[in-house]
């Protein structure tokens, strides 16, 4: 394995000794920071992957279609995303006609901004289809919304369930130790809080943002466990544990 940097920090003498058929990155519009500019410049062969910006699970999932072109596997891509979608249709159902939609919010203060996903993002998508009443699903926006913590306390402090928090957190008390305003969270006081770091490598990479993508069947099925135990009795968590 060789250490190539990354985004804006790549090293592109490494890159050009490799000389790799391909490259894949990713754009987040800011010329200062993304590499792709500099690297076609270089002559290499770069290919933009941008599902971060889907706003579904299934429109995430659906972007290996775009890698598999590069193989000539667009046909087998087809098939594999088609049960793919098929799956959490599936499991969608389950909790589509649930009656008592628990309040849910994510996030946490990070320097002073908590950044809570909109209303209209793949965040927003899987509370709706896990039975939840996601507290920001009325905000229009497919991005993050910069919150004073304030604005969310008020509007979360009753919430039923915390989930998707940082993920140095291993504990109760390292939450309270970062900030002890968690603590006014019912959510908090009751114990339902839930995180998507139940499967991580020695180096620290989250299985949730690398198998997660490909299986959002799973990832649903682990909300609706948190939220309605009784819907999938059998299902076990997978990318979620529970903050003890």
């Amino acid at each position: 394995m060789t250490q190539i940097g990354n985004n804006s920090n790549v090293d592109r003498e490494k890159l050009l000794e490799l000389n790799p058929d391909l490259i894949t990155t990713y754009s987040s519009g800011n010329s200062q920071t993304d590499s792709y500019a500099k690297l076609t410049e270089a002559g290499l062969k770069v290919g933009i992957n941008a599902e971060y910006m889907e706003d579904t699970p299934l429109g995430r999932s659906e972007w290996l279609k775009f890698t598999a072109l590069f193989f000539n596997k667009d046909e087998q891509a087809e098939k594999i995303f088609s049960e793919i979608a098929n799956k959490y249709e599936r499991v969608a159902q389950k909790a589509k006609s649930v009656k008592n939609r628990p309040p849910v919010f994510v996030g946490f203060n990070f320097k002073g901004t908590w950044y809570m996903p909109g209303g209209k993002s793949y965040v927003a998508k899987y509370f709706a289809d896990a039975g939840a009443n996601y507290l920001w699903r009325d905000e229009k926006s497919s991005v993050s919304l910069p919150l004073s913590f304030e604005v969310v306390l008020e509007r979360a402090a009753n919430a039923d369930y915390w989930l998707n928090f940082s993920q140095s957190w291993k504990n109760l008390k390292d939450l309270v130790a970062e900030d002890n305003r968690y603590a006014d969270f019912n959510a908090v006081k009751n114990g339902n809080i839930y995180n998507n770091n139940a499967r991580v490598n020695v180096n620290g990479g989250n299985d949730y943002w690398e198998s997660g993508i490909s299986n959002p069947d799973i990832v649903l099925s682990d909300l609706i466990k948190i939220l309605h135990q009784e819907i999938l009795p059998n299902h076990q968590l997978f990318y979620y544990h529970k903050l003890i």
